[in-house]
């Protein structure tokens, strides 16, 4: 079977479910997509990433100045942090100090362990950023010691899913899941956590054996095209991220419904794949290794 390199990686365009794209600002044409014919950024709910803080000056010394910098956080949740204004010889400067999070809205399974001891793993109400008006339900896990957290996709298994499509030897590798690794703060899913997983199939791509597939990709040599689904069906968020293609003569689209919470993949080539773009595009993109994440708005 035959090894696919990088050689000819696009940005895949994600359509909306008429089929038509949305060109993002900047992004030139390209052909070979899945019938779409150009690139675009998706169409998706509001922007994730932040403002740049402010920053707040500490009043001078008659030898000294020491600058703290402020905070700012955005419409996703994320937010930035540091220590206040410092100390002159003669003049000491006001500063508020870091918020301290609302034990009532934790932002992240972490915060909710300082603030509850003894929480076994679970589902647990976090709001995005603090905020009050933003809850969405986390799966946490490891509370007492290293917590994380878990997105549980109520679509089920049989709609989130990526899957290797061979025409032999070897047989399709289709990877389902049922919860998703997230960072609440930075609102991304790691698309290669598997730890609430199941897979089956299994090929050789080259000297690979692929038993695994990564969340969100869709990836063929021979056969029939790579198939995915994302389903964020009965969760507040939106896929909000690019797709690319990969491999030789590769091909693909990522069709966004449901204003971005349904998004449906196809991948090939000779051998291709269309994945979450990390930029550059991952190469051979399964077994864990295709190094990206897939953005989510807050959009319930």
């Amino acid at each position: 079977m035959l090894l696919a390199g990088c050689g000819d990686l696009q940005q895949a365009s994600l359509t909306n479910e008429t089929g038509a794209s949305d060109p993002g600002p900047g992004v030139s044409s390209s052909t070979g997509l899945g019938g779409s014919g150009s690139i675009s950024a998706p169409d998706s709910g509001p922007a994730v990433d932040g403002t740049t803080g402010s920053s707040d000056s500490a009043a001078p010394s008659t030898e000294d100045t020491d600058t703290g910098a402020g905070e700012n956080s955005d419409s996703g949740g994320t937010a930035q942090s540091s220590t206040g204004g410092g100390e002159g010889s003669g003049d000491q400067a006001t500063d508020t100090g870091d918020p301290v999070p609302d034990p009532a809205t934790p932002a992240t399974c972490q915060q909710l362990a300082a603030e509850q001891a003894g929480l076994a793993d679970g589902e647990y109400t976090l709001y995005v950023g603090g905020m009050p008006g933003m809850p969405w339900t986390a799966y946490c896990v490891d509370l007492d010691g290293d917590p994380r957290a878990f997105l549980t996709l109520p679509a089920g298994l049989v709609n989130n899913y990526s899957q290797y499509s061979t025409g032999g030897p070897g047989t399709s590798v289709r990877t389902e899941f049922h919860r998703v690794a997230i960072d609440e703060v930075g609102l991304t899913i790691d698309v290669d956590d598997l730890t609430h997983a199941s897979s089956s199939g299994g090929l050789f791509h080259g000297d690979f054996n692929v038993t695994t597939m990564p969340f969100g990709t869709a990836m063929n040599c021979g056969g029939a095209p790579g198939v995915a689904r994302i389903d964020l069906t009965d969760t507040p968020f939106v896929v909000t991220s690019t797709f690319c293609v990969g491999g030789f003569r590769p091909s693909g689209n990522a069709t966004a419904s449901d204003g971005g919470r349904i998004i449906d993949i196809t991948g090939s080539g000779g051998c291709g794949w269309t994945t979450p773009d990390a930029n550059p595009c991952p190469l051979d993109p399964f077994n864990a290794t295709a190094n990206s994440v897939v953005q989510l708005a807050y959009v319930p």
